[in-house]
């Protein structure tokens, strides 16, 4: 992870190009900017609303009785000088409420900050779990319609408090925007981390009532966990992917570049010691299949890496043992890859590894008379064959 040394350069660079971009004809001087690098959106329970009377409650009552919180989060550019000395704050969080309008709720955040609020380089946009299970369509809109906005911006659902999210940070970050974008750089590698997702793409899903899942983010007290991811259909929160469930999810969709497996090893007396592999490369092929009436599945698996753990020392090293441990290792990813499958069939009952368009893809007539009822219908009575084939390429063994 790059140090916080090199965070405050690159902030300064921001702030610098922003005055470029802003052209003559619209000259905005930095000092009148409010550079804001992270927004957090949730939404109030009844009992928080703020009663409103007259003008401002006919005005107001025309919009929605939904109450958004809305934080937005300013760099203050004199924490980012880089010197030792520094220490000052890098950043501080304005918190505003209106009745499900972030245009209203941008209007009444300039009646609070001396500096007019510029999203040109916003970092990330976190979604609180109320919002997100009540449609986030009427929040995301106002920022796809903004050109001040760019549209790849990563998104993040958190299961706590959004304040919180945004208020915590680390020795090796400066401020909790740059802390989380850190996080999301680490989904390359890190395979409990929902793949990153941006605001288009989200937009675009909404826009064709799809699923798919958004990385998770949780607050603890002194640090952020980035692990899981939330599940929406259309622009609603409908569940939750655990960490290791996040991983399964890679695994099928493709998106795996390097993950863990562990399994018991089988000849161990306590069945208590266990074999450990680490995935170098892998892929995923899905295929369907159509006969007699009934959609199947079929997936082959290929994955390379390295044998990491052996605890059984007893056990010589030899082609049979091998050929046991990758029989083992490929049984229990096999069998976590159907769990996974089953509960999205029968708990979720929806499609969030995109078979839908594999149907569509190679069997485009078909899918035109089943898809207005294919994640309640016809996804949850598929067919699932899994063929995991794992090649151990490195055992640690110096001989």
């Amino acid at each position: 992870m790059r140090s916080s040394k090199m965070k405050g350069p690159i902030l300064l660079a921001i702030l610098l190009t922003s005055l470029v971009c802003a052209g003559c004809w619209d000259l905005w001087e930095l000092e009148e900017r409010g550079l804001v690098l992270a927004v957090g959106v949730e939404e109030l329970p009844d009992g928080q609303r703020r009663e409103t009377t007259g003008l401002e409650n006919r005005l107001l009552g025309n919009v929605s009785d939904r109450m958004i919180e809305v934080t937005y989060q300013f760099a203050i550019p004199g924490g980012f000088s880089g010197e030792e000395s520094a220490g000052g704050p890098t950043y501080y969080n304005m918190t505003t409420t209106s009745l499900n309008s972030e245009t209203l709720v941008r209007g009444l955040a300039g009646t609070r900050s001396s500096r007019r609020g510029d999203l040109t380089h916003l970092q990330v946009l976190v979604i609180g779990q109320e919002a997100a299970r009540h449609g986030i369509y009427p929040i995301l809109e106002r920022f796809i319609r903004d050109p001040e906005v760019r549209k790849q911006v990563p998104v993040m659902v958190t299961d706590g408090d959004v304040k919180e999210v945004l208020e915590i940070t680390n020795q090796q970050e400066p401020m909790p925007a740059l802390y989380l974008t850190a996080l999301m750089e680490n989904s390359s590698f890190m395979q409990r981390i929902a793949p990153q997702i941006s605001l288009m793409e989200v937009f675009r899903y909404i826009l064709e009532d799809g699923v798919y899942v958004v990385p998770k983010v949780t607050p603890g007290k002194t640090d952020l966990k980035l692990a899981g991811g939330g599940i929406f259909h259309g622009d609603r929160l409908v569940g939750w992917l655990g960490e290791f469930e996040t991983i399964i999810y890679r695994w099928i969709t493709g998106q795996m570049s390097s993950s863990p497996i562990v399994t018991a090893s089988p000849l161990s007396p306590t069945y208590k010691l266990v074999d450990g592999y680490l995935a170098d490369r892998s892929k995923t092929v899905v295929r369907p299949v159509i006969q007699d009436g009934t959609i199947k599945f079929i997936l082959k698996i290929r994955t390379e890496g390295s044998l990491l753990e052996r605890q059984l020392a007893e056990e010589l090293w030899n082609d049979r043992v091998l050929a046991s441990i990758r029989r083992d290792l490929a049984g229990v990813l096999a069998e976590d890859i159907k769990q996974l499958i089953k509960k999205a069939q029968e708990e979720w009952r929806l499609d969030i590894f995109g078979f839908g368009r594999l149907v569509e893809q190679y069997h485009p007539q078909v899918w035109e008379e089943i898809k207005d009822h294919w994640h309640d219908s016809y996804f949850p009575g598929a067919e699932f064959e899994v063929d995991v084939d794992i090649t151990i390429t490195r055992t640690g063994i110096v001989s």
